[in-house]
């Protein structure tokens, strides 16, 4: 009965941080670099009806990024209009697709209430990370890599634990279905983190694993599925721009992790991080459920048990799945150590691998003194935190973006920015704003142009205070917000 409770109890919790997340997609623009540029890749995509090629202006092809972000956004903005919610719902959804994958997970414990409180922990360990619970609904492809591998890690373990035919029929597949997911979200990256987590996991026992992995899966049949579904888009693209696969191949997936100061994206530079800094990224991730490694070793220190990990001391065989889990989550943290053009993002793979072994953790502690107690209320300061920065701090983030500012324009009319277009005036505008190296060059061409109809400008606050008194003067001054000044004549 007091399971019962528990689970009913946790239950009303995730669903309340689930149902907080959906809320949140709406109530803040577009934020930062990445979420314009991606929405307006999508907006252009729905606009020219090029589903093959993304193109980051007129002629210029990006070549960085696979389209299934901008393909499902496009859809989503075709049906709910274009605004953030469409944007984000369907990273949304892929979160807790990727979320659901954990409740098949098989726990080796009876009876089935204990494989439920298993599979609710994890869920909830996964979405109330500060990080789960922030890229369920940002514009990113990585979402949906971290969907695809988790597809296909937990499709391999189903059917190695499992002597039911029928259902790992279904997840032979799965593995092969999750890999075509990963190349069409993110890239060949996805094959490299999938190999390497299985690889890492086969050499505990080499010469086993090996026959077990090659005789688990229908690698041929697989592997043909995995090619029908990824690679015709990857062969219309080369056809369609010439260049990108040896772009796209060596140049995104070598050289940007390996070169310093690799230039070649179209976006950004290099992010240029310290060597390693992918395991502070770990730490970052994985808070604050990380914690509980502390109350998990006093116990095992105190129950005396022999084994080093408390995962292990939880179910009947568990030490084998427990290693499996270690492999997927220390893949990405050792392909990407020796690289410095990383993010935090690239450590969402890893979540749903560390929320599966923490849900463990958890259920061993469940039942010791208050512990459990203490363990739930992990699940809550980070939504309630995130619920909280959106709601009072919400003019930051919109004085961040150009959504507010561009409300005061005639769409219609010239929009000019002096300098370099920010990623979400080009959204906002829905790529009508130009730019313009300065004022006085602006100015230059409207005389030579005798152009004198009304005529909008954006200017960074620095631009604005170098003006003279009577340049000001020929300008009508519409507003000041965030950084930026807008002008009119």
């Amino acid at each position: 009965m007091k399971k019962d409770r528990l689970t009913f109890a946790l239950f009303v919790l995730l669903f309340i941080i689930i149902l907080a997340r959906f809320a949140l997609l709406n109530q803040y623009p577009l934020i930062g670099t990445t979420e314009p540029r991606y929405a307006e890749l999508a907006r252009k995509m729905l606009a020219s009806g090029d589903w093959v090629t993304l193109w980051v202006s007129d002629g210029v092809p990006l070549w960085g990024k696979p389209p299934l972000l901008f393909w499902v956004d496009a859809i989503s903005m075709s049906w709910l209009g274009i605004n953030e919610f469409a944007l984000r719902l369907p990273t949304f959804i892929a979160s807790l697709l990727t979320i659901s994958l954990l409740w098949f997970w098989p726990y080796p414990a009876k009876p089935v209430s204990s494989q439920t409180l298993f599979a609710l922990i994890a869920s909830l360990i996964y979405i109330s990370t500060p990080f789960g619970f922030f890229a369920a609904g940002f514009v990113a492809t990585d979402i949906f890599l971290a969907g695809g591998l988790t597809l296909s890690m937990v499709s391999f373990w189903v059917v190695t634990s499992s002597n039911d035919k029928v259902k790992n029929t279904w997840w032979r597949w799965g593995f092969f279905v999750g890999a075509a997911i990963g190349l069409l979200a993110k890239g060949p990256l996805a094959l490299v983190l999938l190999g390497l987590s299985l690889f890492l996991w086969m050499i505990f026992s080499p010469k086993a694993r090996i026959l077990l992995i090659w005789e688990t899966l229908p690698w041929l049949r697989g592997l043909v599925l995995m090619a029908f579904i990824a690679f015709p888009w990857y062969i219309l693209a080369e056809i369609r721009t010439p260049g990108f696969l040896y772009h796209f191949i060596i140049g995104e997936h070598i050289e940007r992790f390996f070169v310093k100061d690799w230039a070649g994206g179209r976006f950004a530079a290099s992010h240029g991080e310290p060597l390693g800094m992918i395991w502070w990224f770990a730490v970052e991730s994985f808070l604050p459920w990380l914690l509980l490694a502390i109350p998990a070793l006093y116990l095992t220190w105190r129950d005396k048990t022999k084994t080093v990990s408390i995962a292990i001391a939880v179910s009947h065989a568990p030490s084998c799945a427990t290693q499996y889990l270690l492999c997927w989550i220390f893949a990405p943290l050792l392909l990407f150590s020796p690289s410095r053009n990383i993010l935090e993002a690239y450590m969402l793979t890893a979540l749903p691998a560390f929320a599966l072994l923490m849900s463990q953790v958890v259920i061993h502690l469940i039942g010791r003194s208050s512990a459990w107690r203490w363990c739930m209320a992990l699940a809550v300061p980070a939504p309630l935190i995130v619920i909280i920065a959106v709601v009072f701090f919400n003019p930051v983030l919109d004085k961040q973006s150009q959504k507010h500012l561009l409300i005061n324009w005639a769409q219609g009319t010239p929009l000019v920015y002096i300098g370099k277009v920010p990623p979400s005036a080009a959204f906002y505008s829905q790529n009508q704003a130009l730019d313009a190296p300065s004022l006085e060059q602006l100015e230059a061409t409207r005389l030579v142009s005798s152009r004198h109809e009304p005529m909008t400008v954006v200017m960074h606050q620095t631009v604005f205070d170098a003006m003279t008194s009577t340049q000001k003067l020929q300008w009508q001054f519409i507003e000041i917000y965030g950084e930026y000044v807008m002008l009119r004549k």
